[in-house]
């Protein structure tokens, strides 16, 4: 595939989740209210990163059928850098 390409491509998909985003934000005001959202304000963020943000970048994945550890950049993490994570996500 060509870097071109590939690059128009996930500019349209940046363009649809940043629009779904503020198309569910108005939606979520207008249906839950301010005073519901601003009360759950954490799970509205987790709903809104797990399926606004998440779910559309995997699915692009999936159809470039690209690798997801080559994409994610998952690689197998060693002891001394679990030992470096557990403080930071600590403090």
């Amino acid at each position: 595939m060509e870097p071109g390409n590939l690059a128009k491509k996930t500019n349209y998909l940046v363009f649809a989740v940043v629009l779904t985003y503020l198309i569910l934000q108005l939606m979520a005001e207008f249906i839950f209210g301010k005073e519901w959202i601003e009360k759950n304000i954490y799970l509205f963020l987790a709903f809104i990163q797990l399926f606004i943000i998440l779910i559309p970048a995997l699915l692009f994945v999936h159809t470039q059928k690209m690798s997801y550890t080559h994409v994610l950049r998952l690689k197998s993490i060693s002891a001394p850098k679990i030992l470096l994570i557990i403080p930071m996500a600590i403090i």
